[in-house]
């Protein structure tokens, strides 16, 4: 043979091929791309200096590992379709005379020159997009920053060294199936069908088992935590009887509609169901393919784009005033010197404090009972846990310039859920006066549900305090004072302020932490200074980032998505081709060719986006629990978002819808 004969038979082969060969590169490039700008994003150290958190980092890098995995599943799905497809012309390469190695040299440079090509494409375009990109993150995240052009060379080899891998695994499994399969096998593979399916009742009912746990789980869980820790099971549970189901459930499905002789026997239907049922194994499985990357779209960005929209809304929620400044009590002199230095800083950074409050207040861990509040030693383990805070009445109506009035043993709460008429507070029997209305103090520090009381004076606020110590021991929450103000002044000196007092209190903390020790006392102490500007320039970079990476991963899957479609559209068409030539010879129309293609669309195409839909539903309790922890308990907020996505990815589906269709019509109808 002459010299390059394999490079430029492989070059022939890919050229010929063109078809299946440049969606394939397409895919190649698209997942370099993808993967190299997230990867570089995590690596850029501007992100760092912006964010000063590495937890947008870890997420990102996160992110890109998601990235990494997606990209392996779909090169090898759209891999697979292209060597079925060309079984029959590497069959017939064997029979005139090309040993197997040969064959599997020419394979070797078919794959180089993809990879190759994947690179070159999917790097210069990670280049020339990343900066776009980081531009986008910017915005999102509002973090004010103009990011420099970045290289990263770290994420360029690792880049390298994900796809090198993934494409020698690809010719691997090449060279596997060309040593299994003989000449003969290759020459019918791209047109071996299946036998007609049983209908899998036992897999189908393993299925609906395994969603519904799922379901159930979403659907039972009251508490955050556990929902979070659930969360991973519920999930794997659809996974698997999503492909349970469409596997064993379609197959049921078409036969019952065969088993319907006046439905079934119509020209239309008749081509579709018949053409369907004989292939449903390898078309259920990208079926639930689908379902599962429209799921993961539809909660992804849903879920972010509700915390991202909903930042002023729970900041405006936890923040009474703008400005609070919260630590443990060890002392009267410690909190005049803390007092004193709010003022100084203030004046410092050309600050005005305005509504100066003064308050001490206990928050501990309890559940809610039937009667009241209770609280126990593991109470993070039950479903029905809250967060207990407390002050005085004195300290309420000095807050809030009212003059309320409690009797012998009463009390005022404030909770949507909070009890009302005679509860036990934590052993005590006391007579609850419910309020809906906000409670006015800063409690942005505070956890996903928490409820308020005002006790009447600082007995019954002491037995609380003993209470806690009794139950926690050494984990008891100790008592803290709060000076809750207000700042005039910009949003950058307020952050400015927090930066300063913050380091202040903890060099006062520090000298009396000493000084007690030197007389023998323990002093543990904790403080913060939650800020309105400050928490939310946090928040916006914090969700905004989540934002981004819903956005981005679900821009990603529905490429995958799409690129599923198509494949599955091409393979059916050139499988149905040959059939519908029959029924075109035989009287079949145009317009019943498109009618049997609309009705096997019907019959399968939206059941993906339906079974999405049934699934985010599903998960929406359960997502609503998770989202509690970052402090949106708005479920308008989320229902609306949730609605929003349905709607937009439906028009998108549909969209996709149109465009493969008319492929598969395209193919099938000459």
């Amino acid at each position: 043979m002459g010299k390059l004969f394999y490079q430029k038979l492989a070059f022939t082969n890919m050229r010929k091929n063109s078809q299946f060969e440049i969606p394939y590169l397409c895919t190649g490039i698209f997942t370099v791309c993808a993967f190299y700008m997230i990867m570089a994003l995590s690596y850029n150290p501007q992100l760092v200096q912006a964010t000063n958190s590495e937890t947008i980092v870890s997420v990102m890098a996160l992110a890109g590992r998601i990235v990494a995995i997606f990209s392996a599943i779909i090169l090898f799905y759209t891999d697979s379709f292209l060597m079925k497809r060309r079984k029959k012309e590497l069959g017939l390469y064997n029979i005139l005379g090309m040993e197997k190695r040969h064959i599997g040299i020419t394979l070797f440079f078919e794959t180089l020159y993809s990879t190759v090509i994947s690179l070159a494409g999917g790097l210069s375009a990670g280049l020339l997009l990343s900066k776009l990109v980081f531009m986008v993150c910017d915005k999102v995240a509002d973090m004010k920053i103009g990011m420099n052009f970045f290289i990263s060379w770290k994420a360029t080899g690792i880049t390298c060294l994900l796809f090198g891998g993934i494409f020698l695994l690809s010719f691997i499994f090449h060279l596997i199936q060309l040593r299994l399969n003989d000449p003969i096998q290759m020459l019918k593979g791209g047109s071996v069908g299946e036998k007609e399916p049983k209908a899998k009742w036992l897999l189908a009912m393993l299925g609906i088992g395994c969603i519904g746990t799922g379901y159930y789980i979403s659907i039972t869980t009251d508490n955050p935590f556990t929902a979070m820790s659930l969360f991973f099971l519920a999930v794997l549970l659809v996974i698997i009887g999503t492909y349970l189901l469409f596997t064993a459930s379609t197959i049921a499905i078409l036969k019952l509609m065969k088993k319907n002789k006046r439905y079934y026997y119509k020209p239309n239907h008749f081509t579709a169901v018949s053409g369907l049922m004989y292939r449903m194994k390898q078309n259920a499985a990208g079926l639930a393919s689908i379902c599962i990357l429209l799921t993961m779209v539809l909660v992804m960005v849903s879920t972010t784009f509700s915390l991202y929209t909903g930042v002023d809304w729970y900041i405006d929620k936890m923040f009474a005033q703008n400005t609070a400044v919260c630590f443990t009590d060890l002392g009267d002199d410690l909190a005049a010197d803390i007092e004193k230095n709010i003022y100084e800083i203030a004046e410092k950074h050309d600050l005005k404090v305005n509504d100066m409050h003064e308050m001490d207040l206990i928050s501990f861990g309890a559940v809610r009972t039937e009667n009241g509040y209770k609280v126990v030693p593991a109470s993070y383990g039950y479903s029905d846990t809250m967060l207990l805070a407390a002050i005085t009445l004195d300290d309420y109506n000095k807050l809030t310039n009212k003059n309320e009035k409690l009797a012998e043993n009463e009390i005022m709460v404030f909770g949507e859920d909070a009890p009302a008429g005679e509860i036990d507070l934590c052993g005590t029997k006391v007579y609850a006066k419910k309020h809906t209305e906000a409670f006015p103090i800063v409690s942005s520090n505070y956890g996903f549900d928490t409820e308020f009381a005002v006790v009447r004076d600082k007995v019954l606020f002491d037995k609380l305090v003993s209470v806690n110590e009794e139950v926690y021991e050494e984990n008891a929450s100790q008592v803290s004072k709060q000076f809750q103000f207000d700042l005039v002044g910009s949003s950058a000196s307020q952050i400015a302020f927090k930066d300063d007092i913050f380091d202040k209190i903890g060099e006062l903390f520090s000298n009396k932490s000493e000084k007690l020790a030197d007389e023998g006392q323990s002093a543990p102490y904790t403080f913060y200074v939650p800020n309105r500007s400050a928490e939310r320039a946090f928040a916006l970079q914090m969700y905004g980032g989540l934002l981004f990476i819903g956005v981005y991963l679900g821009s990603i899957f529905i490429v995958g998505m799409a690129l599923i479609i198509y494949y599955k559209q091409l393979s059916e068409g050139y499988d149905d081709r040959s059939r519908f030539e029959i029924m075109q010879k035989v009287g079949m129309t145009h317009r019943e060719v498109k009618k049997s293609i609309n009705s096997q669309v019907l019959i399968v195409f939206f059941l993906p986006l339906i079974t999405a839909i049934c699934h985010l539903l599903a998960a929406y309790p359960m997502l609503r629990r998770i989202l509690e922890l970052f402090n949106l308990v708005d479920l308008t907020r989320f229902g609306e978002a949730t609605a929003a996505v349905i709607v937009v990815f439906a028009l998108i589906y549909f969209a996709l819808y149109k465009i493969t269709s008319k492929i598969y019509y395209n193919i099938v109808s000459r």
